[in-house]
């Protein structure tokens, strides 16, 4: 434009805030800079009018997210009555914690083993994903007998990914021991 004024300039954004550099020229073409640096949802739209009074429109809206965030991932149990470090008597239920703004269920990895006696049993299932604000949960119920183990693996939507929480091993005895005299 050759008869272009910064002032009347309008961004239209929308979300955290965001940083402009100065206009500057090269002939009839004038640039600035935004910079969208912070974790955000935004919404971006600009418009101009020239001394002339002629208004130009940027024709849409754009939305988009910034995450620069890794999602955390941290398990709880309701049962931590353990005998030799990994021996439970009873059953325990694991609580899957994800913390992560941007967060979508299918994208979550859980390998999980079971075994009993050796040999490959069914492994539970993960109890379905509720969220509320940042805050993702899904449980696990180890409600019968076997040995146990299960990591976890997550990348989010913008493919930050937490850290793999590795290794819970524990075994569920539910049977009492049987003792028998003869001879």
């Amino acid at each position: 434009e050759k008869n272009f004024d910064t002032k009347d300039v309008d961004f239209e954004i929308y979300g955290p805030d965001v940083s402009i550099t100065e206009w500057s020229q090269e002939g009839d073409e004038w640039k600035c800079k935004v910079e969208f640096h912070k974790d955000g949802e935004y919404q971006f739209g600009f418009s101009c009018t020239d001394l002339a009074g002629n208004r130009g429109k940027y024709q849409k809206i754009d939305e988009f997210v910034i995450d620069q965030t890794n999602p955390v991932i941290s398990v709880s149990y309701d049962n931590m009555d353990a005998e030799h470090e990994m021996y439970y008597k009873a059953p325990r239920r694991a609580m899957i914690t994800i913390e992560e703004k941007n967060f979508d269920a299918k994208d979550v990895e859980i390998r999980l083993t079971a075994q009993n006696q050796g040999k490959d049993i069914p492994t539970p299932e993960v109890l379905g994903w509720s969220s509320e604000e940042e805050v993702n949960r899904a449980t696990i119920a180890y409600d019968y007998e076997g040995v146990f183990t299960f990591d976890i693996a997550y990348e989010d939507l913008a493919g930050n990914a937490a850290n793999l929480y590795l290794g819970d091993h524990f075994c569920i005895d539910l049977t009492n021991p049987k003792i028998i005299i003869s001879g």
